[in-house]
């Protein structure tokens, strides 16, 4: 009797380690899965700075003109 119990064991954990190896592979495909970008936007090699779209220092407020005076 007590050898039919044991198989039925055995086999139990084995199901149960198949259902659960095959959780992990879905969800390691799932995470491998890339998404394409979006139609818009820019997949090549990058530029270097100097020519790169836009104003130079990256379309950020520019500092005030000094004029060589300090103010107290």
């Amino acid at each position: 009797m007590g050898g039919t119990d044991r198989q039925k064991n055995i086999a139990i954990l084995l199901l149960v380690g198949i259902v659960l190896a095959g959780v992990a592979m879905l969800l390691r495909f799932q995470v491998q899965k890339e998404e394409p970008p979006p139609p818009d936007y820019y997949t090549g090699p990058m530029l270097p700075k100097s020519q790169r779209m836009g104003p130079p220092g990256g379309g950020g407020a520019a500092p005030p003109p000094s004029s060589g005076q300090t103010t107290r």
